[in-house]
C-alpha cells in the first residue's frame, strides 16, 4: 500500500513537473513574441519589402539573415509564406527553394521537436478518448498522414504542436515533414508566388 502511495505522489509530481515546463516555456515565448512586436522587428521581418531590404542590404550574407530570420520566426507563429513568396526574387528559382526548404524545414523541426518534448506528458493526459482513439488510427498510417497534412497546411504553425504531441515516431514526423514541404515549396519557387497571391 505504501509502494502505491509512493507511485501516486511520484506521477504527481513528475506530472506537476511537465506542466510547469510547458507553462514556463509558454511564457517565455510570450515574453520573446512581445519583445519582437514592442521593439518593431515584428512589423519590419513580416513585411516582405523591409524583409527584402534588410536581405539586400546583408550583402554577401542576405542568405544566412534570410535562414536566421525564417527558423527564429516561423517557430513563433510568422506565416512561413511571408518569406517562402519573396525568396525566388532574393535568390532565384533554385537560390529560393533551396532556403525556403531549410528554413521551414528547421523552422517546423523546432516546434515539432518543442512540442514533443515539452507538450505530450501535458497534453495526453486531457484528450478526450475519441481523440487519443483517432490520434492512433491515423499513427497507424504514419508517413503517409504527415505528408498529406503539409501539402494541405504547409508551414502553419500549430499544426507542428499537433504532430509533435502525436505518438508518431519522431522521424517520422519529421521526414513525412520535409517530403510534404517539397510540393507547396516548388510551386511558390516556380511561380514566383503568383499562384498564392492568384489563391488568396
Amino acid at each position: 500500500m505504501d509502494e502505491l502511495g509512493e507511485e501516486l505522489v511520484e506521477d504527481f509530481e513528475a506530472g506537476r513537473g511537465g506542466y510547469l515546463r510547458g507553462v514556463l516555456v509558454a511564457l517565455l515565448v510570450v515574453g520573446v513574441v512581445v519583445i519582437i512586436i514592442q521593439t518593431g522587428l515584428f512589423g519590419r521581418f513580416t513585411d516582405q519589402e523591409e524583409l527584402r531590404r534588410t536581405v539586400d542590404d546583408a550583402g554577401v550574407w542576405g542568405p544566412a539573415v534570410f535562414l536566421a530570420l525564417m527558423i527564429v520566426l516561423v517557430p513563433l507563429s510568422v506565416p512561413g509564406l511571408i518569406f517562402v513568396i519573396p525568396s525566388t526574387t532574393l535568390f532565384g528559382t533554385v537560390g529560393g527553394f533551396t532556403v525556403s526548404m531549410i528554413g521551414g524545414f528547421i523552422g517546423s523541426a523546432i516546434g515539432i521537436v518543442a512540442a514533443r518534448r515539452l507538450g505530450r506528458s501535458v497534453f495526453e493526459s486531457k484528450m478526450p478518448a475519441r481523440v487519443l482513439a483517432m490520434e492512433s488510427r491515423l499513427s497507424e498510417r504514419g508517413i503517409w498522414v504527415v505528408i498529406g497534412i503539409r501539402c494541405f497546411v504547409y508551414l502553419l504553425q500549430p499544426f507542428d504542436w499537433l504532430l509533435g504531441v502525436s505518438r508518431m515516431p519522431l522521424r517520422t514526423v519529421l521526414v513525412g515533414t520535409f517530403i510534404g514541404l517539397i510540393p507547396m515549396t516548388l510551386i511558390v519557387a516556380l511561380t514566383g508566388g503568383g499562384l498564392i497571391d492568384l489563391i488568396l
